[in-house]
C-alpha cells in the first residue's frame, strides 16, 4: 500500500501542475493574449472562448482528482477503497471493451458520414476522412505492438 501512497503523491503533483497551467490558459484566452491566426473576430471570439471552457473542464476533473486522492492520502480506508476500485480487473476488462467498440463504431459511421458530408463541404469530408485513416493507423499499430508485446 506503500507503493500506492506514494503513486497517489506523483499523480497530486501532476495533477496541481496541469490545474495551474490550464488555469494560465485560460487567462490568456479570456484576455486574448493569444488568439488564432486569420479569420475574422467573431471566430477569434469563439475560439478563445471554446478553448477556456475546454481548460476549465479539464482543469475542474483534476481538481476532483487532486481532492480524491488528497482523501486517500489522510484516509486509510478510503485509500484502500481507491485503489480496489483502480486495480479491479472486471473494470479494467469493461473499459477496454468500451474502447474498442467505440473505436470500431466511430470507424464504421464515420465513413458514410463523411461521404454525405463530402456533397457539402470538401474540407469537412477530406477532414473526416484523414480522422479515419489516424485512427485506422492507430489501432493498427497498437495492435501490432501489442501482439508483439504480450
Amino acid at each position: 500500500m506503500e507503493n500506492y501512497r506514494e503513486k497517489l503523491k506523483i499523480h497530486n503533483i501532476l495533477y496541481g501542475i496541469g490545474a495551474l497551467a490550464l488555469l494560465a490558459i485560460q487567462v490568456l484566452a479570456f484576455t486574448g493574449i493569444v488568439s488564432p491566426v486569420g479569420a475574422d473576430e467573431r471566430w477569434h471570439s469563439f475560439y478563445n472562448g471554446f478553448i477556456a471552457g475546454a481548460a476549465f473542464g479539464v482543469m475542474a476533473l483534476f481538481i476532483v482528482g487532486l481532492i480524491l486522492n488528497l482523501r486517500a492520502l489522510r484516509n486509510e480506508k478510503a485509500m484502500k477503497k481507491q485503489y480496489i476500485k483502480e486495480t479491479d480487473e472486471r473494470s479494467r476488462q469493461i473499459a477496454v471493451m468500451g474502447k474498442s467498440t467505440g473505436a470500431t463504431l466511430f470507424l464504421l459511421l464515420m465513413v458514410p458520414a463523411a461521404i454525405i458530408l463530402g456533397y457539402f463541404n470538401v474540407t469537412v469530408f477530406i477532414s473526416c476522412i484523414s480522422c479515419v485513416l489516424a485512427l485506422s493507423l492507430l489501432m493498427g499499430g497498437a495492435k501490432f505492438y501489442f501482439s508483439r508485446k504480450l
